[in-house]
């Protein structure tokens, strides 16, 4: 049974246990985090590294086989997650251009 915060998304959500590489606001190192669900317009991503509700996240996803090429996607930060994983916070991100797309 779909409780009313499925039903309301617009979006199928699919799980997924992805680790990735994602740089914060196009500055920096890559850091680590994981990929928990995704649907066409966000994730959900997990980190220990704080990031504030607005910032951009440049993710790249490695795909299993060497010879395909990563995927990448840019995305904003708009929520926190309440709940932790370990060290980890959960991040609701909007994927750039998905707002257009819906």
């Amino acid at each position: 049974m779909l409780d009313q915060t499925d039903e309301r998304r617009a979006f199928t959500r699919i799980e997924i246990d992805s680790t990735v590489e994602y740089f914060l606001d196009g500055k920096g190192s890559p850091l680590a985090g994981m990929l928990d669900n995704m649907s066409a317009n966000g994730f959900l991503l997990w980190t220990e590294q704080t990031i504030p509700p607005g910032s951009k996240v440049f993710i790249s996803i490695k795909p299993d086989k060497e010879e395909e090429a990563p995927i990448e996607i840019t995305a904003t930060v708009i929520r926190i997650n309440g709940e932790k994983r370990g060290a980890n916070l959960g991040y609701g991100c909007l994927i750039e251009g998905a707002d257009e797309a819906a």
